[in-house]
């Protein structure tokens, strides 16, 4: 028997808007087609709430499935659920626990822009010496791509509704900085960018970024689907519908 704890992105408070939000995304459906043993969270909140929390939670919910027979443990997120994932990984590393997939959907740390020049700030960090085999889908930060969509997306719903306050973000979130993972260890270990918005990195991409989010979800399905084959893993993910639900 295999386990995999799968850490969503960061989304709505309440649990049901969330719920509802990333019902198609890709860590649920990575969940929902697993054969063996799924735990799935949502990822943390806005503010980053609970992050370490859930990396020891994720871990918890590991050991108690190995206790129960699972022979092979999976580590899977998406965006901040992403970072999550890795940290788990590494506490898993200090028990001395092997990991036998890390599967990363454009992992963020919510770094902020370089003060000085305005440049996202890359975060670099290591996939530990026991993740036998990883994948790390990333989203591209072409400057192209994120002038084309600036200001397109209304952030009402996911900030504080100040009086006089309206915000207008870009869908592909050049503001999350990006987060770069490098292997310590030995094994097949792979990353990929893909040319689209944060969400459909994560399988809840937006109808607005036509015609890049539908190529993006395509192939990061694609992409991650011959890597769970590769890996003799039953669950398959695909190319949700596009989303005009935030659109101001």
């Amino acid at each position: 028997m295999d386990a995999i704890a799968l850490v969503d992105g960061t989304g709505r408070w309440w649990n049901k808007d969330y719920e509802q939000d990333m019902a198609q995304s890709f860590c649920s459906q990575m969940r929902w087609s697993f054969r063996g043993n799924p735990n799935y969270r949502r990822g943390p909140s806005d503010e980053g709430y609970r992050f370490l929390e859930k990396a020891v939670e994720a871990v918890h919910l590991l050991h108690v499935a190995r206790g129960l027979g699972a022979t092979r443990l999976f580590l899977a997120g998406y965006s901040r659920g992403a970072a999550v994932a890795l940290e788990a990984a590494e506490l898993l590393s200090l028990r001395g626990v092997q990991v036998d997939g890390l599967f990363l959907f454009d992992p963020v740390a919510r770094v902020p822009t370089d003060p000085v020049t305005g440049v996202p700030i890359t975060c670099v960090k290591s996939i530990p010496q026991n993740v036998r085999f990883s994948r790390a889908a990333h989203r591209s930060l072409d400057p192209g791509i994120v002038k084309k969509y600036e200001g397109v997306l209304n952030d009402s719903l996911y900030n504080l509704k100040l009086p006089g306050l309206r915000r207008s973000g870009n869908p592909i979130r050049p503001e999350f900085g990006t987060f770069k993972v490098n292997p310590c260890g030995i094994g097949d270990h792979q990353t990929k960018t893909f040319k689209g918005s944060h969400g459909a990195l994560g399988g809840v991409g937006w109808a607005d970024v036509k015609p890049e989010d539908e190529a993006c979800q395509q192939a990061v399905a694609s992409w991650m689907n011959s890597a769970f084959s590769s890996l003799s893993l039953s669950m398959r993910i695909h190319a949700p519908p596009l989303t005009a639900r935030f659109k101001p």
